[in-house]
């Protein structure tokens, strides 16, 4: 018998306890991804879509103009917009990412 019951759905050879690899940074993903895979797909959202190039362009253009308005390093925000109705979400998202600033969701 197993400890945990959701053990047994996992496929042969999986552990519930396996080691975690280093944490890596998301901005560091995209630049990756992009990099690599400039023209695929990275979102596909309401029957409009963008490349990783078009995701990590408007990333870094959106990091540019948070930094422009003093946004920075140390400083926390907070994004009020609707995160599955709004596409802007996304790169707002990996912008503040690559411009090393936390923020936060709020939920209704």
């Amino acid at each position: 018998m197993t400890a945990h019951l959701w053990e047994k759905s996992y496929p042969p050879g999986v552990s519930w306890d396996a080691p975690m690899p280093p944490p890596v940074a998301i901005e560091s993903i995209l630049d990756k991804a992009a990099a690599n895979w400039p023209d695929r797909v990275a979102i596909d959202f309401y029957d409009r879509t963008l490349t990783f190039a078009q995701l990590h362009d408007l990333a870094i253009r959106a990091a540019k103009g948070f930094q422009s308005l003093g946004v920075g390093p140390g400083i926390n925000g907070s994004f009020q917009l609707r995160p599955v109705s709004c596409r802007a979400h996304h790169f707002r998202f990996a912008g503040n990412a690559h411009g090393g600033y936390g923020f936060r969701l709020p939920e209704p």
